[in-house]
């Protein structure tokens, strides 16, 4: 098999990627939008002019591409200008579009339990059910390993999850007790990666999880509207409306700011259960 060469200025990109600490997830996208304005320059990136790059980005937008997409070309394009090529003239006026505010999108209980029981592969249903019951973000569920698993202090060892950031995830009792009888039953074994798709050396992959989770749901007629993320969506909610302190949600969902985890509160009443509005006493005098 003929082995496909490397350019040197992909190379490159690459390396200031790497420098800069991004995840092979966001250099596959940043990769992906420099290649797409290559061909749409004819291969002749290093000769576009500012005007060039802005007319792209506006073209991506008038194509009614969402502000995150969008903002995805620009942050490519700023670095690969500034950085790589050492042209930062030509990307100093391309700005990021305002994302729009809305709520996290979930599920009631009931749903995910039913979601979870109708997925027929073992390794998916067990990888969906640690998901939702730690959390977790569908990058970070398909990556752990068996030693992963630290079964007496009840965590998980996500080594890579958002931004690169290494930290534990919480493992319900009850989801170390499937794990357990997951373990005991699959055959082959699972003795590296903890959810395998053919061979015990090949981890499930981000979009066979997704598929198994898309088919599951319209087998179920739910709204196709729900992705594999709409479970951390779901597992935050829930354990705000059980009376768990937004602190420690936080910390279950490895938040960094408190105010990422505030937005899951807005989702449910419960922040509103012990309000003593005045409304309720005159309307009962």
């Amino acid at each position: 098999m003929k082995v496909r060469e490397v350019s040197p200025l992909r190379q490159k990109t690459v390396d200031v990627m790497t420098m800069k600490g991004l995840s092979p997830v966001t250099q596959k996208h940043y990769l992906r939008e420099i290649a797409k304005f290559d061909r749409h320059t004819g291969h002749q990136l290093d000769v576009q002019t500012d005007d060039a790059i802005r007319d792209w980005i506006l073209m991506l937008i008038d194509g009614g591409l969402a502000p995150r997409t969008t903002n995805v070309a620009v942050a490519a394009l700023r670095l690969f200008y500034d950085t790589v090529l050492g042209q930062p003239e030509k990307v100093a006026a391309l700005r990021f579009r305002q994302v729009p505010d809305r709520l996290p999108r979930t599920m009631p209980q009931e749903d995910v339990e039913h979601l979870i029981q109708a997925m027929t592969d073992m390794r998916y249903r067990m990888a969906t059910l640690v998901a939702y019951g730690s959390a977790l973000r569908v990058s970070e569920v398909v990556s752990p390993q068996v030693p992963d698993i630290r079964r007496n202090e009840g965590l998980l060892h996500i080594r890579r999850g958002k931004g690169n950031r290494e930290r534990m995830a919480y493992l319900p009792d009850a989801v170390l007790g499937e794990l357990e009888r997951y373990w005991k039953t699959t055959w082959p074994r699972p003795e590296s990666w903890l959810f395998y798709r053919k061979t015990p050396d090949q981890p499930i992959t981000v979009r066979s999880l997704q598929i198994a989770f898309g088919k599951a749901r319209d087998q179920l007629g739910l709204d196709r509207g729900l992705t594999f993320h709409c479970l951390r969506h779901a597992a935050a909610t829930h354990l705000l409306e059980g009376g768990a302190p937004q602190s420690v949600v936080q910390d279950v969902l490895g938040h960094k700011s408190p105010e990422s985890t505030r937005t899951y509160a807005r989702t449910t009443s419960v922040m509103f259960r012990s309000l003593d509005h005045p409304v309720g006493r005159f309307l009962a005098a």
